[in-house]
């Protein structure tokens, strides 16, 4: 829906991961030292998506209009990031979804279930007979375009299962509008790095959804595996750190882990103060 609310993509028993657009808030244009994220919420920043890729942090970070954040924290630390940063009042942004297949006709469900009002486009009326909200036409007519008003959407979702028909779709609408946030899925996922090229801000591949969720069923709740190259994992705490302050051990610039957790004698504290003393005993989130 493209607004400021921080959405929760992943839980570790009371550690949430969450990711939040930064575009119309206050952060725009400061770094993230500047926002002072953590000292307001709570929350730790533990990078940033960039088309479909996270980057790491660090202090003198810019956070920009397209800036997606990836946040780590308790439920009340969320809660008081959405008091601080979420645009009061605002109207739920015009959905376009492309295609009334299955995938289509249950992301329209799942977004009308959510408040959002999307609209279908579909070539085949049989598809869309229990959708009142589909338009029947070629998403690339213009009078099709029209009747799906899409020149209010904000977000357009592209959801048929053919690779070259979402790579062709995406090129389409990316040049017809510069600024809209583009989603495709995608089947194989060797077209993830196409799609993306041809604009997409966000590619959904049904392997690496799939892989996943295996993943995360098959590892410890601790493991949790956000995206692919993104896990969040325990490691005891290493010699090298033991007795030292959190701050003193430079685990962020020295290996681009970001510590969002840690355990001792059975007690979890998330996103710990940086003047905790680290114990033999203990155990690291990261």
């Amino acid at each position: 829906g493209k607004d400021a609310a921080a959405h929760v993509i992943g839980r570790a028993e009371s550690l949430f991961i969450a990711e939040a657009n930064a575009a119309d808030t206050g952060l725009e244009g400061l770094t993230l030292a500047e926002s002072a994220i953590r000292a307001r919420t709570g929350l730790s920043v533990i990078g940033l998506w960039d088309h479909g890729r996270l980057h790491t942090v660090d202090a003198h970070t810019v956070i920009e209009r397209n800036t997606v954040l990836v946040l780590a924290g308790t439920e009340a630390q969320i809660a008081r990031y959405n008091e601080a940063f979420r645009r009061k009042g605002e109207e739920r942004g015009h959905i376009l979804i492309i295609g009334g297949g299955k995938v289509g006709r249950i992301t329209s469900r799942e977004l009308q279930e959510a408040g959002f009002q999307p609209v279908i486009i579909e070539k085949l009326p049989e598809r869309v007979l229990g959708h009142p909200e589909a338009v029947i036409g070629d998403a690339t007519h213009m009078e099709t375009l029209k009747a799906a008003r899409a020149r209010e959407a904000d977000t357009i979702i592209i959801t048929p299962h053919d690779d070259d028909v979402n790579i062709s779709l995406t090129i389409f609408f990316r040049r017809l509008r510069s600024e809209i946030q583009i989603i495709s899925r995608c089947t194989l996922e060797r077209n993830v790095r196409t799609l993306h090229r041809a604009g997409a801000d966000l590619v959904l591949s049904a392997s690496s959804m799939g892989a996943n969720t295996i993943f995360n069923l098959l590892r410890k709740s601790d493991n949790l595996l956000l995206a692919e190259g993104v896990c969040v994992f325990p490691s005891p705490v290493p010699e090298s750190m033991k007795g030292r302050r959190l701050m003193d051990c430079a685990v962020r610039s020295e290996t681009g882990c970001t510590i969002i957790a840690l355990e001792t004698q059975g007690q979890r504290v998330v996103n710990p103060d940086p003047e905790t003393v680290l114990t033999p005993d203990g155990a690291l989130l990261l």
